[in-house]
């Protein structure tokens, strides 16, 4: 549906439409210095329903935020200086031409399922609307339990982590459980697995997380005492030099950079762990050890070329996984649309051994020498 509005009536649309507005775009900038676009997103400060102002600039995005009531003369200013706009609400959107105080384009209706409001309950494994402690104590959740839109994606991510998990909880048998996080960071993750074996599952847990960065392993580590999380630890270490003296149920390694990824698949294998679940990050050593001749047409444009490794790095851990005696799947862990680094290796050991002598055969072919084959034959001698 065509469409003829004002710039007030586009003030008065954004506006008075709080409860189904879901983002704006402004782009086409009229003076060249301007962010090259700006974002507008629902956000909830302190129970009152506001917009978050997305600045994109080359190097940073700024954001500030603004109640709904106050962004009257904020968005004046933006109908000045950029030639289009995107506005989706639940229910429609508008795509927009801004240009002699009008703005003239089209409507279009959509389905409404999606909704922004925040107190809106879904079927997740750590719920809206009741609050959670850790989440509160990371920012995630507010006292009442609601969710920001900011942390929208942070949240989806620990549930959609913590799906993964429950699909393989029938492994662990066992009243007491044993888990090292590597390369935990702020330990989103750690926390929701300690949160959701100890006071969802009921289960003895004990959880050690590892990185390089003392000073946020210290806090991390204040926060769990502050919790009361009494068997969640961390500890400055590297995968490499890891050396437990416990059993290990499940090893988790999220974004391990490069053969990072290698040497704690090698701990998996090393401990028998029965679990693991790994997510790679930034495959460099297959890249810089295949020779584009092999595939010419695929492996003259770095892209793809570095996207080819990435897979066949992983193809190749897993099958060496399979050879090791893990039952081996590959799952999306995140939307792709906000991050392409999404794979996730998730394998449960049963012991029963698969060995692939067209692995090997195509490791001698292509003369590559992947970290994990390297491990894994050493660690087996």
């Amino acid at each position: 549906m065509k469409i003829d509005l004002t710039l007030r009536e586009v003030e008065a649309l954004l506006l008075n439409n709080s409860e189904s507005f879901v983002y704006a775009v402004f782009s086409l900038p009229i003076n060249k210095n301007n962010a090259s676009k700006i974002t507008l997103k629902q956000v909830l400060i302190k129970k009152i329903p506001s917009i978050a102002f997305e600045k994109h600039e080359k190097t940073k995005t700024i954001t500030k935020n603004y109640p709904f009531k106050e962004c009257q003369e904020h968005l004046k200013e933006l109908l000045s200086q950029y030639k289009e706009l995107f506005l989706r609400f639940t229910d429609k959107e508008y795509q927009l031409q801004i240009a002699y105080e009008r703005c003239k384009g089209k409507a279009t209706e959509c389905v409404a399922t999606k909704s922004t409001s925040h107190n809106r309950i879904k079927n997740y494994i750590l719920p809206e609307g009741k609050p959670i402690d850790f989440l509160v104590a990371l920012g995630l959740m507010n006292q009442e339990g609601s969710v920001a839109y900011s942390c929208r994606d942070k949240f989806k991510q620990v549930n959609r982590f913590l799906e993964m998990i429950a699909d393989i909880v029938p492994e662990f048998s066992q009243d007491t459980i044993r888990i090292v996080d590597f390369g935990c960071g702020k330990a989103y993750l750690t926390f929701a697995m300690y949160y959701y074996f100890h006071n969802i599952l009921k289960k003895n847990v004990f959880i050690t997380g590892i990185d390089l960065k003392e000073e946020v392993l210290s806090d991390c580590q204040k926060l769990a005492d502050q919790l009361g999380y009494n068997q969640l630890c961390f500890q400055k270490g590297s995968i490499q030099e890891y050396s437990g003296d416990v059993t290990l149920d499940l090893i988790v390694a999220l974004h391990a950079c490069d053969v990072a990824t290698d040497y704690a698949l090698q701990k998996a294998c090393l401990f028998q762990a029965k679990v693991l679940l790994v997510a790679p990050c930034c495959q460099h050593e297959i890249n810089s050890q295949i020779d584009p001749k092999s595939f010419p047409l695929m492996l003259k444009h770095g892209l793809l070329k570095e996207r080819y490794s990435a897979l066949l790095t992983d193809a190749i851990r897993a099958t060496l996984l399979e050879e090791a005696g893990y039952k081996v799947q590959l799952l999306e862990f995140i939307d792709p649309t906000h991050t392409p680094k999404n794979l996730l290796i998730r394998a449960v050991f049963k012991g029963k051994k698969v060995i692939s002598p067209e692995l090997h055969e195509m490791l001698k072919t292509y003369q590559l020498k992947p970290t994990l084959a390297r491990l894994l034959h050493k660690a087996h001698v």
